[in-house]
């Protein structure tokens, strides 16, 4: 099967022309289910397309991989915050990473911290259709097989579609910033040490309480 990455590579672009390289995170409103009040609420995911990957060769091109699926698991650890003046609305614990393909065959995806999402930019209105951009930090996952392992650390640019309530990875390998390799061992020379990253994916976010809503 041959997958289809240009809507994930498009959003990347999309991403790169609308966030500075450096720009601070930004504290922001959120509801949830309609309600402002402070909490934490519990939240699930499941990814709506597969997962596009690329690791940096010593070459300077990428080598493309996959993965048909991530998942997050309702618990505690996977929330999202409500309340005023919020720095990250958003904290997804563990996500499962399912179907992954690379040199030497099938992949094993070991997320050593939860990932924070923070908003950089965006319209923010009181409605549920805002298309609110920032990225994923604190991304830190151990990958491989018995052939090839190695370690990617960074953040992730990133888009939230209230209308959808869908969380869009696009991190295109291109800022200094993004996502890094190191620890590479064997990879048969496919993996530079020091090399960039790209991830696509997508995740529609459930969380019992209702819907989340960015708002000025």
């Amino acid at each position: 099967m041959r997958l289809n990455y240009a809507p994930v590579l498009a959003a990347a672009a999309m991403l790169a022309l609308a966030l500075p390289a450096a720009a601070a995170a930004l504290p922001t409103d959120v509801r949830v289910g309609g309600s402002i009040a402070p909490g934490v609420h519990s939240i699930s995911a499941q990814s709506t397309t597969a997962v596009a990957w690329g690791r940096e060769r010593p070459d300077g091109l990428f080598l493309t991989l996959s993965c048909s699926s991530v998942s997050v698991l309702a618990s505690s650890e996977s929330f999202v915050r409500s309340g005023p003046d919020v720095l990250e609305p958003l904290t997804v614990d563990d996500p499962r990473f399912t179907g992954c393909t690379g040199p030497g065959g099938t992949f094993t995806w070991r997320p050593l911290t939860p990932w924070t999402v923070h908003r950089q930019g965006g319209a923010v209105t009181s409605g549920r259709t805002d298309v609110v951009t920032g990225y994923v930090d604190d991304i830190d996952v151990q990958i491989g097989n018995l052939v090839c392992k190695h370690r990617t650390t960074g953040r992730a640019q990133m888009t939230f579609d209230e209308s959808t309530q869908v969380l869009t990875i696009a991190e295109h390998g291109t800022r200094p910033q993004g996502l890094v390799n190191t620890e590479v061992l064997g990879c048969g020379g496919l993996v530079a040490e020091g090399g960039r990253t790209t991830l696509g994916a997508k995740l529609r976010i459930t969380s019992p309480d209702g819907p989340i809503n960015f708002v000025p």
